[in-house]
């Protein structure tokens, strides 16, 4: 009988690195947190922060958010990812994570996910520059996404969070 369990635990523990070694980006040993980036709050949480917390949650994701305003003060290497949302407010050019990003934060091999939203108009725009500020801040951009979020339904945006959650898990 001792060795019937001695040959499961290795079977067991061979399989395990099969699948480590196979599959690598589904089996993360590092325990940080990711770091949620968002603009601000400033009426209220928007849909989409609200989104991400949710997600982040439901799929026992550990996170600390921060509204980019007050992201000097965070030690950014104490988290495996940083996720980043922003947003084309209002057609004007106010842009928290770009007013932080261009303060140069030490994003030095940190890996990055840009999630840029917008009504319609310049969130293509705003997501290159915020893509070109992470890449010169040596940030690794691991996905960035720009999305015109006027026509999707509330089923689609959380799919839209979902998917970009979902990357994460490396």
């Amino acid at each position: 009988m001792k060795f019937v369990w001695i040959g499961f635990v290795a079977v067991f523990l061979f399989c395990a690195n099969f699948v480590q070694a196979v599959y690598p980006e589904t089996v993360s040993t590092d325990t940080r947190k990711i770091l949620f980036v968002h603009d601000g709050e400033q009426n209220g949480p928007t849909a989409f922060e609200e989104r991400f917390r949710s997600v982040f949650r439901d799929t026992g994701i550990a996170f600390d958010e921060v509204a980019a305003g007050n992201a000097d003060s965070v030690d950014i290497s104490q988290y495996r990812a940083i996720v980043i949302h922003s947003m084309v407010m209002a057609f004007n050019a106010k842009s928290p994570v770009r007013d932080w990003l261009k303060r140069s934060p030490d994003l030095a091999g940190s890996k990055t996910f840009l999630f840029v939203t917008a009504s319609r108009w310049f969130n293509d725009e705003l997501s290159g520059e915020l893509t070109a500020l992470l890449k010169k801040d040596g940030s690794e951009v691991v996905d960035a996404v720009s999305q015109a979020t006027k026509k999707l339904s509330l089923a689609e945006k959380d799919d839209l969070v979902a998917r970009q959650v979902e990357k994460l898990k490396m």
